[in-house]
């Protein structure tokens, strides 16, 4: 029985059936080495996060793309930023959206960052973000730039 077993699993790791998903490595994925966190902790330990979403898409190249959506308390978040122009007001619903590419050698590169702001009427807008939005993840900052935080009041 163990010869049985042991030769299974010989052929599974064989065809890569026991590799880690690329979801799995992404989560797993230290930004700042051995020593730091994993993105998957640092996510989940983000201030004013409510809740995550991981994703996989095929990407270019043989590479898998990962997609992390953290969406975060906008209550909270408005009351961390200065009071929004008189024709502006708080997002209803805020969204940090991170993209990595996670090569056939399980190494993982950074892609793109964007926030998503939402009214309650549904409207949004969707805003590029510089890459360093990493950094504040990884020392436990709110990574949303409060300039990113409101919409037009007609809306």
């Amino acid at each position: 029985m163990i010869r049985i077993l042991l030769g299974l699993w010989l052929i599974l790791s064989l065809y890569g059936c026991l590799d880690p998903k690329a979801e799995d490595v992404v989560r797993d994925w230290r930004p700042l080495g051995q020593n730091g966190p994993t993105l998957g902790a640092a996510v989940t330990a983000s201030p004013l996060a409510k809740g995550q979403t991981w994703e996989t898409y095929a990407g270019e190249a043989g590479a898998t793309t990962v997609r992390v959506s953290v969406e975060y308390n906008a209550t909270a978040a408005a009351g961390t930023c200065p009071t929004p122009a008189k024709d502006l007001r708080p997002a209803a619903r805020i969204f940090l959206l991170l993209d990595f590419s996670v090569a056939s050698d399980r190494s993982v590169t950074p892609v793109s960052a964007r926030a998503q702001v939402y009214t309650a009427k549904g409207y949004y807008e969707d805003y590029p973000l510089d890459l360093t939005v990493m950094a504040d993840l990884m020392a436990k900052a709110f990574p949303l730039p409060c300039t990113d935080l409101a919409l037009p009041d007609y809306l």
